[in-house]
């Protein structure tokens, strides 16, 4: 059967099979269902094969048991929590299509911490939610155990020690006595930083339920992923929300991110609060039942709001930018420390609990109310509570090595096939005048025009704001007109922020131009080229190019990956885990890899060939003479042309694995 080298948004019934799923847990209350990609088909973004399946709710047809579930645990999202009685809200609470909403918001945003969510229309008509697999484990896991021939719960905590991470640990931290060895492993960089960021991306959608059974972590790279996505957007502040249940406090942290990433600052502020909301409410069922509700999308925005607020004065807020390193760990520590504390000592006052409890001492029941600081500091008390749960019952509850976490199962020519789409995307974005399509060719270079100009005064604001930092004479005059130093730095920094975000949409339809300019027919080709390339590989013969990545983790083409329950993501296939792509246009070692895709796009009439023959003759030029060092005595500063030029020939390869520390 031919292969069809699409992922879609919407996944038609005949591309996926949907079975009964045997590795969900013995006491799960959310029915869930295996789903598989047919033959010639993939679910993922990555080319993933695998999902994990939720059918749309009807309380009009659905169990006394699942009803309850349902209510109980989506009820807090509502004023009226009686769903029997409140149809118009949706029947299902709409649950199928809040997990999207989330995926799409975290992709929208670029900061692709969240599973891949979307709907599936099963051939009667109705919708299946699909939850595409993601890597790694989840940190609290579920699973089941064998004790004296009966089949029991168990709950395993995910050990990311030194010697179970594959990724670099600092010497500091391996030698670290204060630290449990079991917690090591998380002040990893990429794991802090992972965990923040889906603190970030829940705290805008609202979502109630990311106990750590939903977090994902990949112990070959630290890539943290949120999965089970579908208790967000709610109606109800947050505050109103935790009143209503205090044991939402074990599933989430209340207050903003204490601690945020400078790169994902970044990505917050570039982005309007119009743009995202607008972008909300074009999220729509496919069964033509509409979307979010106003007053849902509207507190997403608000909390975004909040959000780009404290970014702008993170002292005021009470939040950190940070690059995380040890630091930031031990501090995370000591804030969930100190937050552990004062609910022990109000516990004391209020419900008059036993004084003299500590994090070590406390009972399991006192993890349960107790608010959460960050998701890193929910793991500090799920670790703490796990020590003491192995003490209680040391057959149900240990500890999980990280060498039993799962990749996901992916179509590698799809993959390759994806890798060779990001370099043609990119060629077509970074080269407007290529384009052979007059109308898209104009747009773009009208769009790469304006995003000149924005650069320039982008590089103006920063100047002027540098200038103010740096107590320039000259800059404290020209202050005075905004009334002083302070005024004018708030001026330019709020200037600064609405330049980005003019530079993000355009960005944006760019991105949309490149990939409408590519035809069906470019498609077939170049899922031909990239299958061809994988035979040879698997043959062994040398394939020019880089190898099959794993697209998801492109930062080019953000996407969102999904999952399921944590026992549900143990049941995959073991695979080697693929390299991850770096962002830019291929470098000089994979410019055979460049020059194939480059041939297909001139072979189907997408690019013009007297533009390429220009560049090309441009960057021939420019390359010095054999034998002679290009030395000269300072670099002169770049144009704006001349530094996108260089980009676009020198950024790391796609394929390039990269690991920020």
């Amino acid at each position: 059967m031919p292969h069809t080298f699409e992922a879609k948004a919407i996944v038609p019934g005949r591309e996926f099979n949907l079975s009964e799923n045997e590795d969900a847990g013995i006491q799960q209350a959310s029915k869930t269902y295996s789903v598989k990609a047919e033959d010639g088909h993939v679910l993922g973004s990555g080319g993933e094969l695998k999902a994990f399946g939720k059918l749309s709710f009807n309380p009009r047809t659905a169990s006394i048991t699942e009803s309850i579930f349902i209510a109980n645990t989506s009820g807090v999202l509502f004023e009226n929590r009686d769903m029997d009685s409140n149809y118009e809200i949706g029947g299902s609470r709409n649950l199928l299509l809040r997990a999207v909403a989330s995926s799409q918001l975290d992709q929208f945003l670029e900061i692709n911490v969240l599973a891949e969510e979307k709907f599936g229309r099963q051939e009667d008509g109705s919708l299946v939610g699909i939850s595409v697999q993601v890597d790694g484990a989840g940190v609290g896991s579920k699973m089941t155990v064998e004790i004296d021939g009966a089949t029991h719960e168990g709950h395993r905590f995910l050990s990311l020690t030194p010697e179970d991470a594959t990724f670099e640990m600092s010497e500091e931290l391996k030698m670290d006595d204060r630290i449990s060895d079991h917690l090591k492993g998380y002040a990893h960089p990429s794991i802090q930083k992972g965990l923040s960021d889906l603190e970030v991306v829940d705290y805008i959608s609202g979502q109630i339920d990311r106990h750590l059974g939903n977090v994902f972590i990949n112990p070959e790279n630290g890539q943290v992923k949120g999965i089970d996505n579908d208790l967000a957007f709610p109606a109800r502040s947050r505050d109103e929300i935790l009143k209503s249940d205090a044991q939402l406090n074990s599933k989430m942290v209340g207050s903003l991110p204490k601690m945020i990433s400078n790169e994902t600052a970044e990505k917050i502020m570039k982005v309007s609060p119009e743009a995202l909301g607008k972008h909300l409410a074009s999220l729509q069922r496919p069964d033509g039942k509409g979307g979010l509700k106003p007053q849902e999308i509207q507190g997403a925005v608000i909390r975004f709001q909040e959000l780009q607020a404290a970014i702008k004065n993170p002292r005021n807020a009470g939040i950190e930018l940070v690059n995380f390193d040890e630091k930031t760990f031990r501090k995370a520590i000591e804030q969930q420390q100190k937050s552990f504390k004062n609910y022990l000592d109000q516990a004391v006052r209020t419900r008059g609990a036993i004084p003299g409890r500590t994090l070590e001492t406390a009972s399991l029941t006192d993890f349960t109310d107790a608010p959460r600081s960050s998701y890193l500091g929910s793991i500090v008390l799920e670790e703490t509570k796990k020590k003491l749960s192995i003490k209680q019952d040391p057959e149900l509850n240990g500890y999980r090595p990280a060498n039993t976490a799962r990749a996901a199962q992916r179509d590698p020519v799809y993959a390759e096939y994806a890798a060779k789409m990001q370099v043609a995307q990119r060629m077509l974005k970074g080269n407007p005048g290529a384009i052979e399509n007059p109308v898209l060719r104009d747009e773009a270079k009208v769009l790469k025009d304006q995003k000149a100009q924005l650069e320039i005064k982008l590089a103006e604001y920063d100047k002027r704001l540098d200038e103010l930092d740096h107590h320039s004479a000259g800059a404290m005059l020209k202050s005075l007109r905004y009334g002083g130093p302070s005024g004018a730095h708030d001026a330019f920094a709020d200037k600064k922020i609405a330049v980005q975000q003019q530079l993000s949409e355009i960005e944006r339809r760019l991105d949309q131009i490149a990939v409408e300019a590519i035809t069906d027919d470019f498609k077939a080709g170049l899922f031909e080229h990239s299958a061809n390339a994988v035979a040879q590989r698997q043959e062994g013969a040398p394939v020019m190019g880089v190898d099959a990545p794993a697209i998801q983790q492109a930062a080019a083409v953000p996407v969102a990956m999904g999952a399921p329950a944590p026992v549900q993501q143990a049941a995959a296939v073991q695979q080697p885990q693929p390299a991850i792509p770096a962002p830019g246009v291929v470098d000089q070692p994979h410019l055979e890899h460049h020059e194939s895709v480059r041939d297909l796009l001139r072979a189907n009439g997408i690019v013009r060939n007297s533009h390429f023959v220009r560049e090309d003759q441009a960057l021939k030029a420019a390359e010095p003479a054999p034998g002679k060092a290009n030395l000269s005595k300072a670099p002169k500063k770049l144009s704006v042309g001349e530094a996108a030029h260089l980009d676009k020939h020198h950024a790391p390869a796609a394929g390039e694995h990269h690991l920020h520390h």
